[in-house]
């Protein structure tokens, strides 16, 4: 599989998603855009 994601493809979309309306909703939490490095630890 050692298919890792890059920052354009991990960073991205979160950011989009944190700027949206629907973000509101997320409160205390760590979110994790590493490429999926986190799955193999």
């Amino acid at each position: 599989m050692r298919n890792f994601g890059t920052p354009y493809d991990d960073v991205t979309p979160l950011l989009v998603f944190l700027a949206g309306e629907q973000s509101g909703y997320i409160n205390g939490q760590a979110i994790a855009a590493d490429g999926g490095i986190s799955l193999f630890a």
